[in-house]
């Protein structure tokens, strides 16, 4: 096997292990699911199966042909920066996670919940329909968390 094909497709398996972590890890995190968005790399899948096609027809290798399906289930696994979701636990910014009661701060703020996590503010835009269950399993969970800010005490 090519060095270079192989060097590939070890830094690939780290991130599809990385990426697979992250999941498992922020699905935990969540509990059950109450809702999500965020826009997927679909442009990019479908152009990286365009080159999986164009490279298999011109070339044949089955080597670079598994590299490059590799390549496609890292990005369907791998979260991108403009997906958030939440869940009775917990929230998720793309690669970060953060249950409720782990956040120093947060703040259900019109249709976004907001979360104070190392010290940076994270948001999640909420559905109307959960926002009274998702309040009151936050002040279940962690009402001493609850921000002081533009709730005037």
């Amino acid at each position: 096997m090519n060095p270079v094909v192989f060097i590939a497709f070890v830094w690939i398996l780290i991130g599809l292990v990385v990426a697979a972590a992250a999941r498992v890890r922020s699905t935990a995190r969540l509990g059950q699911s109450l809702g999500a968005y965020g826009r997927r790399r679909i442009g990019v899948q479908a152009g990286a199966l365009l080159g999986l096609g164009v490279v298999s027809c011109m070339y044949g290798e089955r080597v670079e042909l598994a590299l490059f399906a590799f390549v496609l289930v890292y990005l369907w696994l791998a979260p991108v920066e403009s997906e958030r979701a939440y869940g009775l636990k917990g929230a998720s910014f793309a690669w970060r996670s953060v249950r409720y009661a782990d956040a120093e701060e947060w703040r259900l703020a019109g249709e976004h919940l907001r979360l104070l996590v190392h010290d940076e503010w994270n948001a999640v835009r909420v559905s109307p329909e959960h926002l009274e269950t998702l309040q009151a399993e936050l002040e279940r969970i962690a009402p001493e968390r609850r921000s002081r800010i533009g709730t005037g005490t």
